[in-house]
């Protein structure tokens, strides 16, 4: 199908550059050869379902099949070097790249880890009063207790860090 669309461009590509009747005469075998194609696939499908039956009609489809392959590796083979230098060239840029690409990802691994930490460093606090205003609720811990009980604790234990906090700036 790709010869076919190929075919086509340079088919139309050529009737322009033509012009007049040598251009249209281009046009005409073009489509000619495209219907052809087309037929003739029709044809090798009403073939295939009759060739389910008849063991003669399998053995010509065999032998097309064959030659089918045969084309298939002639033009692998016509092609491998070509292929090879795509290939050798494609690695060679992908092997340009690898250490781009891998001083680019630790650049972005530590640039998130910055940002992780900093996001750490400003939810602290919220962290604190989160837990803080949670004590204040009934049910929090097992014991449970009333709503004046969960102020008392909390109080208590706002006092608490008040003093450690206290303590470690006079270095104690």
């Amino acid at each position: 199908m790709v010869g076919g669309a190929v075919g086509g461009q340079v088919g139309g590509e050529a009737a322009g550059a033509m012009g007049g009747a040598a251009g249209k005469a281009a046009g005409k075998v073009y489509d000619f050869g495209q219907r052809a194609q087309e037929a003739t696939r029709k044809l090798q499908e009403m073939n295939d379902r009759i060739g389910k039956m008849s063991g003669l009609l399998h053995m010509v489809q065999t032998e097309g099949e064959i030659r089918d392959q045969l084309r298939s590796r002639e033009q692998g083979d016509r092609t491998s070097s070509s292929a090879r230098a795509l290939m050798e060239s494609d690695q060679a840029n992908k092997d340009n790249q690898k250490e781009q690409t891998i001083l680019l990802a630790r650049i972005d691994n530590y640039f998130q880890s910055l940002e992780n930490y900093l996001s750490a460093i400003a939810n602290w606090p919220l962290d604190k009063i989160s837990k803080q205003l949670n004590s204040l609720l009934p049910g929090d811990d097992a014991k449970g207790g009333t709503l004046a009980e969960a102020a008392q604790k909390l109080y208590e234990q706002i006092q608490q860090e008040e003093k450690d906090a206290q303590k470690r700036m006079n270095g104690k």
